[in-house]
């Protein structure tokens, strides 16, 4: 795992930056939010092509089902050929923002976190290697879906920009396509064994 400024990612990931940039310009209250947070304002917003899946990894057991997304992740990762992702939120918060939540999912995420991130306290982006990418699922996929105010987008992006991704609180993967490719597809999602649909498939799960 590498750590890498924000403000690095912005200067020499356009897309990223653009992306980041439309949302926050999307989300900004001037009488509400807190500016510090915003750090993508000021930057040209462009629209540019893209096309968007949502995709679900079909499972019973959402105690194993980190372990499953990852799996499925792999299979994507190698389709794309891709090596390295770059993990960046769309605001600039804290990812330890939950850090005192007592719900044992989420304390077993941050204790995992912690073991990459001693100081409890991060605002950053993160750099993995794909082989790195397990812990980061399963840390993920728990604090976005019990963490109210963690963030809400923490989005994955490929270091070419060919494609981003995010998980929602129901575990299922918001994929983002920005160029236009005969490997990317919703054919060749389904070969690799996604169902292309928002299922909530936990939500009356207890854990």
């Amino acid at each position: 795992m590498k750590r890498i400024d924000r403000k690095e990612i912005f200067e020499n990931y356009d897309k990223i930056r653009f992306l980041i940039s439309g949302i926050q310009n999307l989300l900004f209250d001037e009488n509400y939010s807190i500016e510090e947070e915003f750090d993508a304002l000021k930057f040209e917003t462009i629209h540019f092509s893209n096309e968007e899946i949502v995709l679900r990894v079909e499972s019973n057991d959402i105690n194993s089902y980190s372990k499953k997304l990852s799996e499925k992740l792999k299979l994507l990762f190698g389709l794309m050929k891709t090596e390295k992702i770059i993990i960046i939120s769309s605001l600039k918060i804290d990812l330890f923002v939950g850090l005192y939540n007592r719900y044992h999912k989420v304390k077993k995420a941050y204790s995992i976190l912690s073991k990459y991130i001693p100081e409890k306290k991060y605002i950053e982006a993160i750099e993995l290697n794909i082989n790195e990418i397990d812990d980061f699922v399963d840390i993920f996929f728990w604090l976005v879906r019990c963490v109210g105010n963690f963030p809400e987008y923490v989005w994955w992006f490929d270091e070419n920009q060919k494609y981003c991704f995010s998980f929602c609180n129901r575990g299922n993967i918001h994929l983002t396509i920005f160029l236009k490719n005969d490997l990317l597809n919703e054919k060749s999602l389904l070969r690799l064994g996604f169902l292309l649909d928002d299922e909530a498939q936990f939500d009356r799960v207890i854990t």
